[in-house]
């Protein structure tokens, strides 16, 4: 191993440098010859890692240096976000660059702090907005920060980005006694280890990780997170000072279950305020209904870090004193408040798809999301008190199709949370009306909403006044049909969490069909069927989808004279992946239309593909198509 001197390496870490390193000048004049067409290229990358000893802290240092090519990169790249949470992380250096292509140097003066806004209105994450000034074709941008943390273990490092990469670096400096396990995913970097002269009476050591010539990142829609398809290496502790640290599921789920399922949270309090609150409640399914809604519309969420590093909960008795906590809080009172009514409950951990696969095979903690598990006569409920509008039993799709960690169960701590059936996600449209000999139509038109359909809708309506909701619907239908115009809009079951969000309104969409003579072309439906689209003909990474969901018309319309069905198809398709079916009739005057789809899928190989890609673009064909009718 060779021999390095530390104090150097440590001034590296914690502080940036005072300028532009040398190699960025020698780029100046670099040409992609294996990316011709490249936009930008990064020319380097390193990340680093170093352990403080006497505060158990970790210094994380990341430096860039980028050369743009085409300003048509200067929106993506021009600014760079820096995200930190301030409960156990701050950021300690960060200096940044423009190097102009005749090698003069422009200091990044505009350096903005912002918060990370999301529903809850409270949160610990914060974002440093770096600006690049004087950006132009040729330039170079390079920017150096360090974050300390006060959680000891390493951030993990992605070796792909969207741009071609030269080299990608990723180094970690421990002392002696302390060791990580390390793992590396969908792909295996170059590895070596430098020996480090002793200072301060310890010896070190680094670890360094390193990929070069890395093609850019396939942009392909519905793609999986990036840790799940780009090579990364991560890291859990073995051992620190000496003393083995090394943890497996059964030890996780001790720690996890003294935390989670503390004795000291259960009280007289607790159960008197559990009793009152279902006082007239006579089952179990009714009560814990009412304490579920209890948590989740009066204890308002917050996404700051409550406890120590995220994952100390608080006693549940404060968090009802003050109104408000974190998922994992909501989550720990709710199950005290089911236990104190004799309902069997358990905290429960899980890592979100969009946060990438929970790794069966390496005990650590993944996790970021808490929820609940409630067993009522012998049926299971997973249930997420954080979200507003989520109903009893419901989650947030990003909750489907992943391993459930539930704390307290005994040696099964892992459970599957399957994805519901398509017709739990389920949108209906009921319209009545009349076409008049120009092929304009009036009429009424129902839409319903369940599942997290309704959620969507929900989140959005309950903060909009009513003419607000007027307007936003109004616009929803006319990014389908310019022509359309609505009035009496009514809206129901918007705090009807069990019931399916509706709203009822007069339409009139002029043109809705084309009139030519005694033929008459009709849609099957005044809005699609929502299918999503997919252009390229095979894939490199499996297609994700947020959730299986059904779509259904019914249409009923009246005509001036009677009419006939000159062309009637009637399309059904059918596979694994869905259905898709159109039936027409006529009684009359009147054409009584229905038309049903289903996606059943949520994630597609690149095996399957191919298949899956027919099966979409056949049905997105078939709902195109129009019924074409005849005056008598």
């Amino acid at each position: 191993m060779r021999k390095l001197l530390l104090y150097p390496i440590i001034l590296l870490v914690v502080s940036c440098s005072t300028g532009p390193m040398g190699r960025a000048y020698r780029y100046l004049t670099y040409v992609p010859s294996d990316y011709p067409k490249a936009k930008a290229i990064i020319l380097l990358e390193e990340g680093e890692s170093m352990i403080e000893v006497k505060t158990l802290s970790v210094f994380h240092r990341v430096h860039r240096i980028i050369k743009l090519f085409d300003k048509s990169c200067f929106d993506e790249l021009g600014d760079v976000s820096i995200s930190y949470n301030r409960s156990y992380e701050s950021i300690v250096s960060l200096k940044a660059w423009t190097i102009k292509p005749d090698g003069r140097v422009i200091s990044v003066n505009d350096i903005y702090e912002e918060t990370v806004v999301d529903l809850s209105g409270v949160n610990d994450v914060k974002r440093k907005v770096v600006v690049f000034p004087g950006l132009e074709e040729g330039c170079i941008i390079e920017y150096d920060y360090t974050i300390r943390s006060k959680i000891p273990v390493p951030r993990g490092w992605i070796f792909m980005n969207a741009y071609p990469t030269l080299l990608s670096r990723f180094t970690l400096i421990m002392p002696e006694g302390w060791a990580y396990l390390y793992h590396c995913k969908n792909g295996t970097p170059k590895e070596r280890v430098e020996e480090m002269v002793s200072h301060g009476g310890i010896d070190w050591a680094a670890f360094i990780w390193e990929m070069e010539d890395i093609p850019p990142l396939k942009e392909e829609p519905y793609s999986p997170p990036l840790v799940d398809i780009a090579p990364s290496v991560y890291f859990t502790p073995a051992s620190i000072f000496g003393m083995n640290v090394r943890m497996g599921w059964r030890d996780i789920a001790k720690v996890l279950e003294e935390l989670y399922l503390d004795r000291s949270f259960r009280s007289r309090k607790l159960e008197s305020f559990a009793h009152f609150e279902t006082m007239g409640y006579g089952d179990a399914l009714s009560k814990a209904k009412k304490l579920y809604s209890f948590v989740q519309k009066d204890i308002r969420y917050v996404t700051i870090s409550l406890g120590l590093g995220g994952w100390l909960p608080t006693p549940p008795e404060e968090v009802i004193d003050r109104r408000y906590g974190d998922c994992k809080d909501k989550a720990v009172l709710l199950v005290n408040l089911l236990r104190s009514e004799g309902i069997e409950a358990y905290p429960v951990l899980v890592r979100t798809r969009d946060e990438g696969l929970l790794d069966e095979a390496i005990p650590s903690l993944q996790f970021n999301h808490a929820i609940v598990k409630a067993v009522i006569d012998g049926k299971s409920y997973f249930l997420d008190p954080v979200h507003e509008f989520l109903p009893f039993g419901s989650l947030m799709p990003n909750c489907y199709g992943v391993k459930a960690f539930v704390v307290g169960a005994g040696e099964r701590y892992f459970e599957d949370i399957t994805v519901p059936p398509a017709f739990c996600n389920a949108s209906k449209v009921v319209l009545v009306g009349a076409v008049n000999d120009h092929g304009s139509l009036k009429g009424k038109m129902k839409m319903q909403f369940s599942g997290y359909r309704a959620v969507l809708f929900r989140s959005i309506l309950s903060r909009l006044s009513e003419e607000e909701r007027f307007k936003n619907f109004e616009a929803l239908l006319k990014s389908y049909r310019p022509e359309a115009n609505i009035s009496n809009f009514e809206l129901s079951n918007l705090g009807d969490l069990d019931s399916s969000l509706t709203v009822i309104f007069d339409i009139d969409i002029g043109n809705y069909a084309k009139v030519a003579g005694e033929y008459i072309f009709v849609p099957t439906s005044p809005i699609p069927s929502d299918i999503p689209s997919f252009s390229e003909s095979e894939r490199e990474y499996p297609v994700y989808l947020d959730f299986p969901f059904t779509v259904s018309f019914e249409e009923t319309l009246s005509f001036n004279r009677p009419v006939a069905i000159e062309r009637k198809s009637e399309p059904r398709v059918t596979s694994d992946w869905g259905s898709f079916v159109v039936f027409g009739d006529i009684r009359g005057t009147k054409l009584v239309l229905s038309k049903f789809f289903s996606l059943k899928a949520i994630e597609v190989s690149p095996r399957r593909y191919k298949d899956f890609k027919k099966f979409v673009d056949t049905v997105r064909a078939k709902d195109n198509e129009e019924l074409l009718l005849r005056a008598r």
